[in-house]
């Protein structure tokens, strides 16, 4: 409620809310010319070979100015999924009840699991008044419902969330980081394909294979790592989202 500043639950007839029932600004479209990445994503969904989709994403990075300006420029993404980190660190060591609580979010206890995911999602993404911001907060939309559903929190209220171990904080953190780079892929690159050069279906299919190939990059990224023994807070959790996110886009401009 823009008004107050208060989060207002969604009705409870309305089950398992996915990222798209969530609402954030329409996302203002990047000047960036997309000649290269349309054509070679188009060659793509026409059916030619595995190459045109290496050279897909290669020209997608180069026009965001390479992967070191790609994941400079990812600012609300690394924010928010070091954030990520930070908070569900303290769920898998001290429970969420006590995490919950020493960020001034105590009064979550016994109420409506959407109620609960609404506070999480203002709590960790950033508002989404600006482009960057809009893309990580969608992406951050995202990645809870993802986590709700996962550990049925919908079901048995967030207490559920207290199995999250250090396996669940490894995919939780890899869900943040692709659900931001897909978004971001999506938004700055599907939606400028002119009208028509590419099917709905088409475009659905690439940005699932898309999505399958970023996570694989980034769970080798964080391979051997233990997420909940991280200290996020000193700076070391921001210096793996940064590594990772800059790693991620240098695998994408350069796939094997």
């Amino acid at each position: 409620d823009p008004s107050t500043g208060n989060v207002v639950a969604p009705p409870a007839d309305v089950a398992n809310p996915r990222p798209e029932d969530m609402t954030t600004p329409p996302a203002v479209q990047p000047m960036i010319s997309w000649s290269g990445p349309k054509g070679a994503l188009s060659r793509l969904a026409n059916g030619t070979p595995s190459g045109s989709f290496r050279s897909t994403f290669r020209s997608y990075v180069r026009a965001l100015g390479g992967a070191g300006t790609a994941a400079r420029s990812a600012s609300s993404g690394r924010v928010s999924t070091a954030r990520l980190g930070g908070f569900f660190a303290g769920v898998a060591q001290r429970g969420v009840v006590e995490t919950a609580k020493a960020v001034g979010l105590g009064d979550l206890v016994g109420r409506d699991a959407q109620y609960v995911l609404a506070e999480f999602i203002d709590l960790l993404a950033p508002p989404g008044a600006l482009l960057e911001d809009a893309i990580a907060r969608k992406a951050m939309i995202e990645t809870m419902t993802e986590l709700f559903e996962q550990y049925q929190v919908f079901e048995n209220g967030i207490e559920a969330l207290d199995s999250l171990d250090a396996l669940g904080m490894a995919d939780l953190i890899t869900r943040s980081v692709t659900n931001y780079i897909n978004e971001r892929f999506q938004q700055e690159l599907v939606n400028c394909v002119e009208r028509g050069s590419v099917s709905e279906a088409d475009a659905n299919d690439l940005l699932r294979e898309a999505r399958d190939f970023i996570a694989g990059i980034v769970r080798i990224e964080f391979e051997g790592i233990d997420l909940v023994a991280v200290d996020w807070v000193s700076g070391e959790g921001k210096g793996h989202v940064e590594r990772v996110f800059r790693d991620a886009y240098s695998l994408l401009g350069n796939p094997l």
